[in-house]
Formats: structure tokens, C-alpha cells, sequence
């Protein structure tokens, strides 16, 4: 079960009716799946994959390309493989995330491309280690004054009300007071943004903690036609700790019904192209209940 058995990077475990578990593993840009297995025997193999996406199926140095339009099973050509320790992986093809510049690589005179700078009076940004990639954006300040906020905003995201949308976020803090990313909404109808959501909720963003991972499925409301993400450094939350530091990495924004979804791979030994029914086929004759 990919929810349950596989380790992950950029994913999150949604419901699905159709899958074995009613739950899937949807997968995000630069996100994987991998579990680490042992072959017991030098043997025959194959590969069987139930998931909606395309995905690059990886073992030991064999890879295959993997790709369905609905949950169901798709399956590798027959390989050779000796017995051993190896990792499975598992990494998605043609992802979508529609936040331009999600990760910070491009930035122009010192500002990333793609954002839109409000605050620049109480905040200074830089560059730093990122999460993952080469960059994360750094915002600090020495403002101790309450509700200060950096308002760093992407650029408006064409969405469709009634929609799901996964938004999935990156954050790291150093002596910082509510860092958070809130998620705007374009109310067409009245021609005015609002709050949609914040993440994390309420005082998650506050203290000093390594890069964490937040995540949550937004429905698109009526009306609303664009969102756009905020990116809200907080202000210093000790003065005699110095400055405040939040740092940003890897935002993106996913149709969830676009997004790759695995839900279930089995990797099985066989002399012939048999499919999981076949494997478990009944050949003999099946008992039946003369009495009782």
C-alpha cells in the first residue's frame, strides 16, 4: 500500500474511493515514493503499478516508465534480478505545479522573479540553502512591533470554483513570531481578494524549528476565479535572541485531480507475463458443500 508502506517526499496521503484502501498517495513536483526491500532469489520479475499518473519505477539499475489514465494496474516488462538489498522508488513524470518560480531559483536585482514585494520597510530578503534545490528565500527583520507581517505575494493562479487544489508549503523559523503562509482569494463578483486559508493555523509558525512540511486540500469556493499564495515572515519573538529569520522553499499549487496518485506496487516473481488476477488464478477445482 503506498499510503502506508512507502516513505515520501512532497506527499500527502488523500481519500479515493476506488483505491484498495480508499486512500491514495498523491504525489507532488520533486516528490517520490521508496521503500527499501530484499530479493531473496536470483529470479525472473515484474513490476505491477496501480496508481493514475506516469511514474518512473526504479530498482537497483532496472527502470521503467509506468503510465495510466485511471487506478489500475500497469505493468513493467519481465526483468532478471539477483538477489539482494535494493530501494524501490517510485518518482512522478509531468507533474503540475502551477506557482511560477516555486523554489527561488530565478530572482532578478536581489527580489525573486514571479513575487511581489509589499515590505520591504521592516523586512530584507536574501538567499539561502534551500529545502531543496539550490535557493530558499530568506526574510528577516528586527521589528518587535506586533502584527508585522513581510506580505510577499506570488502571482495570481487561474483556478476553477468547486475545484480541490492540494497547496503544499516549506517553511523554517529562527526567533519568529507567527510566520505563516496565508492563501488569497479573487472573489470575481466583488472584484475584491480575501483570505482563504492560512498555513499553518494559528501559532505553528512561532519559535525556532528546521524545515517542516505543511500541506492542505483547499476547495475552491464559488466565485472565486484566481488565488494567489502570501508568503508572511513574523516579527522577532525574543529581542535579546537578535533578528528574526523565516525561510521559504519549494511552494506549489496542485490540481488534485491532475496530480499523480499511487495505490498499491507489488514487485513479484514470475517465468511468464502473468497479471496479479492471473498470480492468484484458481486452477483446482473448488470444493463445494455436500451437506450440513
Amino acid at each position: 500500500e503506498a499510503e502506508s508502506d512507502f516513505h515520501g517526499l512532497n506527499a500527502k496521503m488523500i481519500k479515493n474511493p476506488e483505491a484498495s484502501n480508499r486512500e491514495v498517495l498523491l504525489l507532488s513536483e520533486n516528490g517520490k515514493a521508496w521503500q527499501d526491500i530484499g530479493i531473496v532469489k536470483n529470479g525472473t520479475y515484474r513490476i505491477a503499478l496501480k496508481g493514475m499518473g506516469e511514474f518512473n519505477v526504479k530498482i537497483g539499475d532496472k527502470s521503467f516508465i509506468l503510465k495510466s489514465n485511471s487506478l489500475n494496474f500497469t505493468y513493467s516488462l519481465l526483468f532478471n534480478h539477483s538477489s539482494g538489498k535494493y530501494r524501490l522508488e517510485i518518482t512522478p513524470l509531468n507533474a503540475i505545479n502551477l506557482v511560477k518560480n516555486p523554489s527561488f531559483e530565478k530572482m532578478l536585482t536581489g527580489f525573486p522573479e514571479n513575487w511581489n514585494i509589499s515590505n520591504i520597510k521592516d523586512f530584507k530578503m536574501g538567499f539561502d540553502r534551500g529545502y531543496e534545490g539550490k535557493h530558499s528565500l530568506k526574510v528577516s527583520t528586527t521589528v518587535t512591533k506586533e502584527w508585522t507581517w513581510s506580505w510577499i505575494r506570488s502571482e495570481p493562479i487561474d483556478v476553477e470554483p468547486g475545484k480541490e487544489y492540494l497547496i503544499i508549503t516549506h517553511m523554517k523559523v529562527e526567533n519568529a513570531k507567527t510566520s505563516h503562509i496565508p492563501i488569497e482569494g479573487y472573489f470575481a463578483d466583488k472584484k475584491q481578494w480575501k483570505q482563504l486559508r492560512q498555513i499553518p493555523p494559528g501559532v505553528r509558525g512561532t519559535g525556532t524549528y528546521d524545515w517542516k512540511e505543511f500541506s492542505y486540500i483547499l476547495k475552491i469556493p464559488k466565485n472565486v476565479t484566481k488565488i494567489r499564495v502570501v508568503l508572511n515572515a513574523g516579527w522577532v519573538l525574543d529581542k535579546s535572541k537578535g533578528e528574526a529569520i523565516t525561510w521559504f522553499d519549494n511552494i506549489q499549487v496542485i490540481p488534485l485531480e491532475e496530480a499523480p496518485k499511487l495505490d498499491v506496487i507489488w514487485l513479484y516473481s514470475t517465468e511468464t507475463n502473468q497479471t496479479i488476477d492471473q498470480l492468484f488464478e484458481v486452477k483446482e477445482k473448488p470444493a463445494k458443500v455436500l451437506n450440513y
